[in-house]
């Protein structure tokens, strides 16, 4: 009979724990927001940018190639930076 209620309270402590990590939850992920740096090759501004700053853009050559360019524009000369 002891048995038994060490078998059934072993599985109280297990829903338990998996309840605790059920309730974990993602509040930011860092790694989409860290700061990057480069230096404007224009007017030698340094930038801080994160990746939501970046525009893509995709240019195709005569031969039906296309290129992608991840590119910033700098707030200062307006010239397109690519990072």
């Amino acid at each position: 009979m002891t048995m038994m209620v060490t078998n059934v309270l072993l599985v109280v402590v297990d829903s338990v724990f998996l309840n605790r990590e059920s309730l974990m939850r993602v509040i930011r992920d860092a790694s989409k927001e860290i700061e990057k740096i480069v230096i404007c090759k224009n007017c030698g501004t340094e930038l801080g940018y994160v990746p939501a700053d970046i525009k893509t853009r995709r240019v195709s050559d005569y031969t039906g190639g296309v290129d992608t360019y991840n590119e910033i524009k700098c707030p200062k000369c307006r010239k397109l930076i690519l990072v």
